[in-house]
């Protein structure tokens, strides 16, 4: 499972501008929130464009070219008698008592999202995504085969479902059952957890499947899963990509390594188990992979496939026993390298979400404290930069701001719990100004657009 990551320091609360003079917002109530939730399609790179026919443009272009926004998505007419027809059927009811099959080509998912978040986005995705493992085993590590092939996938629509199905806190979002089985939740609010997810969680069902006699240490088995961490889903051209690094995991692995005299993985990570393994172990798991992949590639990179299908056979026989036959050398005298080679990656942009503060807030607020900001006059932010430019933009303009936030909602009956629902609001100038920028948190790089 991906565990929460590792606690990590909180900038002061800075405003986003001056306390207003005002006291009261008499426009408020003609510009507050509609309560309808509504995410708008996610999209980093294009602002204020959308996919269609291939290509990036303009709404207007869109619908010159015959397509038209249905749930935030943008979707060609020739669709539209598939979509009656599916929200004929989610007419019945989306509660998991009603929870309904699809066979891809390679997945049995069993969902209660909507059938057309299942058919257009869940179902290109999961055959996408067994493509990548079996392109990746194969032509990197030299491993094939079919027994990872027609696995379950159980996608749980919002958090209230997944905990009363699954009884898994909010900072647990999947898990595998024997190797075969896979749970995760779909949070409208936050599809790259989703996507992110399915990715870790993915690669152990898919490794289970693939080397089913594998006695791999528990680091790597979890090293493995969060190498793929570094990999992001794209909805508009169904293509999974890459990214240089899990932005979070290499942030963590530097800061640990920086501080090692002695950076020695049997004891900083590999020697413990799946009870006591944290979110730094995983972080320092994942470069030591990375390491072992990239350092000397020609010589050495290619021998982790080697090194996994000696695993898949080698019983009880000690890991750096399996390691050194191998790689022809001690695991201790590799590992003089690994602290200089993570050091000197290059660190990509952490991807973080806002969280706003609201001093003394009122009922007249449409933004309350510690809602997460998820696009700001139609864009989306990912980090502290794109906030700061859609900001001053917001200020410029000097006009009602538009915004979705994401904003908690106790489960009742839990122990602090919460459902995450993603809302629009039109936020006052005045109010706007009166905006804090309360903290960041560590967003999943799992969802591109």
């Amino acid at each position: 499972m991906i565990p929460p990551p590792p606690g990590e320091p909180k900038p002061p609360m800075r405003p986003i501008l001056f306390r207003s003079s005002s006291s009261t917002f008499a426009v408020a109530a003609a510009l507050a929130l509609a309560l309808a939730p509504a995410v708008g399609a996610q999209n980093f790179d294009h602002p204020g464009e959308v996919w269609f026919a291939g290509r990036w443009g303009k709404p207007a272009d869109a619908e010159a070219a015959g397509w038209f926004e249905y749930r935030d998505r943008w979707l060609p007419k020739s669709l539209e008698p598939k979509l009656r027809q599916w929200e004929k059927e989610d007419a019945k009811g989306l509660a998991w008592n009603r929870a309904y099959t699809l066979k891809t080509r390679h997945y049995q998912l069993r969902t209660n999202v909507p059938r057309f978040v299942a058919e257009l986005e869940l179902r290109p995705f999961l055959d996408a995504l067994y493509a990548h493992f079996t392109a990746t085993f194969r032509e990197r590590f030299g491993l094939e085969g079919k027994g990872a092939n027609f696995k379950t996938v159980n996608v749980y629509s919002g958090f209230a479902t997944y905990f009363e199905q699954t009884q898994r806190p909010r900072s647990n979002p999947g898990y595998i059952v024997g190797g075969a089985e896979l749970h995760a939740l779909y949070e409208e609010s936050d599809l790259g957890g989703f996507y992110q997810t399915m990715f870790h969680e993915g690669a152990h069902q898919f490794v289970a499947g693939l080397m089913p006699g594998a006695t791999l240490p528990h680091w790597m088995n979890e090293a493995l899963a969060t190498h793929f961490e570094a990999f992001t889903w794209s909805r508009a051209t169904q293509t999974i990509r890459e990214l240089a690094a899990p932005p979070d995991r290499l942030e963590h692995a530097k800061h640990q390594l920086a501080r090692a005299a002695e950076a020695d993985p049997e004891q900083m990570f590999m020697r413990f188990g799946q009870a006591d393994y944290n979110g730094f172990h995983y972080a320092l798991g994942w470069s030591y992979l990375h390491f072992l992949l990239h350092v000397d590639a020609e010589r050495l990179g290619a021998r982790f496939g080697a090194l996994l299908k000696a695993l898949n056979g080698s019983g009880a026989k000690p890991f750096a026993e399996v390691f050194r036959s191998v790689y022809k050398e001690d695991l201790a005298a590799l590992a003089s390298r690994w602290k200089p080679y993570v050091l000197e990656l290059p660190q990509p942009d952490r991807w973080q979400w806002v969280v706003l503060g609201v001093a003394n807030r009122t009922d007249a607020d449409v933004v309350h404290d510690d809602d997460l900001l998820v696009s700001m006059a139609g864009r989306h932010l990912r980090t502290a930069a794109d906030f700061d430019a859609a900001y001053a933009a917001a200020m410029a303009a000097a006009k009602p701001v538009p915004m979705v936030v994401a904003r908690k909602k106790p489960l009742p009956g839990t122990s602090g719990e919460f459902e995450r629902v993603a809302m629009s609001v039109v936020v006052p100038i005045e109010q706007f100004q009166m905006l804090q920028v309360k903290r960041y948190e560590t967003r999943s790089a799992g969802l591109a657009d």
